[in-house]
């Protein structure tokens, strides 16, 4: 067990590159060619995304805090880079990952609770047995190889965060953001300090601009952005911070456009007070991290030009029928849990 992020087995052998993590897709494609053709989902994106929100209300209803949320998150990302999603029940994996991380974060959850609130949330999951789940938890630590350790970009947030005299919304805002990150491949690509920092980088230096704050005055009064507006000393002494410190630049270059992708796939924050599903990026901005124009130009250019792969032109409940789908019609009969013992 690593009490550093350095030493642990989530830089060793969970931190993979983009590459690296389209290789393993690639791979499980081509082995699982068939099931892919019987039983189509929809984009990784919109898949994990669908994912992660219905493992938050699952815990919500449990009252479960948000780090046990997010390291249940970690868990299915790292399972479904080892297992294809159709071989499995996502929803008793989804159980199965909030019940495992909520005793590894030391907040445990009865077994029967988890079950009872699951089977309220997903009457689709057609499991009444408690030994189900826990076969899954066999399965999945297995799957992960009993790795189950995982650092979080909170810690980092609330160190650095009275350091740099950021707000109390500022700070919310931050956490906001790396609660969105799970919504990506980002915690099995970059370490959780870039992570924080990039949130913050988000929340201080490209806050919404003064039009799109004055396009939306009507319906928000954020504190936050207030705040961003009435400081413009903090963005100095962020990007003054960043500079002098050893943290990876292109690292959180990289992550930045990341997050951009991500608000800009379906607009995840539509309606939220603090308007970054409307951000601009103003060019001083980007030179504070040495981004050139043609590289922002050629990316957002990019992203706009996806337009119809967005969230909102595929609801939840057509992702959930096609996961419903696939469960209940792969081999003539439900996957309780992973069966594969080919790993």
């Amino acid at each position: 067990m690593a009490a550093n992020y350095w030493d642990s087995t989530q830089r060793t052998h969970w931190t993979f590159t983009k590459d690296q993590l389209d290789d393993m897709r690639s791979q499980q494609q081509q082995e699982n060619q068939e099931l892919y053709n019987k039983y189509p989902l929809p984009e990784p994106r919109l898949m994990n995304i669908y994912i992660q929100q219905q493992i938050v209300k699952l815990g919500r209803r449990m009252n479960v805090r948000q780090q046990p949320l997010a390291t249940a998150q970690i868990y299915v990302r790292r399972f479904y880079t080892k297992v294809e999603m159709r071989r499995t029940n996502p929803y008793l994996v989804m159980t199965t990952a909030v019940y495992v991380a909520c005793k590894v974060e030391e907040c445990p959850i009865h077994i029967r609770l988890v079950l009872a609130e699951a089977a309220r949330q997903w009457p689709e999951l057609g499991i009444n047995d408690i030994s189900k789940i826990g076969e899954c938890e066999f399965h999945l630590i297995s799957t992960m190889s009993a790795r189950m350790i995982v650092h979080h970009p909170y810690r980092t947030l609330n160190d650095l965060a009275p350091g740099l005299s950021m707000s109390t919304e500022e700070t919310a805002l931050s956490q906001n953001i790396i609660n969105d990150h799970y919504n990506t491949d980002m915690p099995l690509m970059y370490p959780p300090h870039v992570i924080a920092v990039t949130a913050m980088f988000l929340a201080v230096v490209l806050r919404p601009t003064q039009s799109n704050l004055q396009a939306h005055a009507a319906a928000t009064s954020s504190p936050a952005i207030k705040s961003a507006l009435d400081s413009p000393n903090k963005i100095a002494r962020l990007t003054d911070w960043m500079a002098a410190s050893q943290i990876d630049i292109p690292a959180v270059m990289a992550a930045t456009q990341e997050f951009l992708s991500l608000y800009e796939l379906g607009q995840l924050r539509q309606g939220r007070p603090d308007g970054l599903a409307w951000v601009e990026l103003p060019d001083e901005h980007y030179a504070a991290l040495d981004i050139s124009q043609r590289h922002r130009s050629a990316r957002l250019g990019s992203l706009r030009e996806a337009g119809p792969q967005r969230l909102n032109g595929i609801s939840n409940t057509r992702i959930a029928t096609y996961i419903n789908h696939s469960c209940l019609q792969i081999g003539c009969k439900r996957v309780e849990y992973y069966i594969s013992t080919d790993n």
